[in-house]
């Protein structure tokens, strides 16, 4: 199918639209011309539906929400290193007991210390996994 230029509703620059939305395509792809096709795509929603999450009770939901949430904007700090990470399967492998026993009690094992434990180190990790594998 042959794609005919159109002229920008912005810069008035003759395009050749996207052949995947071609059929509604008016601006061009410059950052102008895409701030101006946002701007007049929420103008005519706003215009289309002007109450709504407008109004008081709109207002104080997102208030009450805000307060139950209050972290939720807050950037994430970098997560401790998860026990998967610092064990690859050659290392369940040789922890093995009884068959997949082993496996088992080592998984459940780190868990149970990055849980309560914390992340201070791993050698105690290690000798807490030995401990209660050696169990079963």
């Amino acid at each position: 199918m042959k794609l005919h230029k159109r002229k920008c509703r912005h810069c008035r620059a003759w395009f050749t639209p996207d052949p995947r939305n071609a059929w509604h395509q008016v601006y061009c792809s410059g950052p102008d011309c895409r701030k101006a096709s946002r701007t007049a795509s929420q103008r005519k929603r706003r215009r289309k539906n002007p109450d709504y999450y407008h109004g008081p009770e709109h207002r104080q939901r997102v208030r009450d929400w805000r307060f139950r949430h209050p972290f939720y904007w807050r950037k994430k700090t970098s997560s401790p290193a998860r026990a998967k990470d610092l064990f690859p399967p050659q290392a369940v492998a040789s922890e093995r007991v009884k068959g997949n026993v082993g496996i088992y009690h080592f998984s459940r094992c780190q868990r149970h210390f990055f849980q309560n434990v914390g992340h201070e180190s791993l050698d105690t990790l290690k000798h807490y996994v030995k401990l209660h594998t050696s169990r079963s």
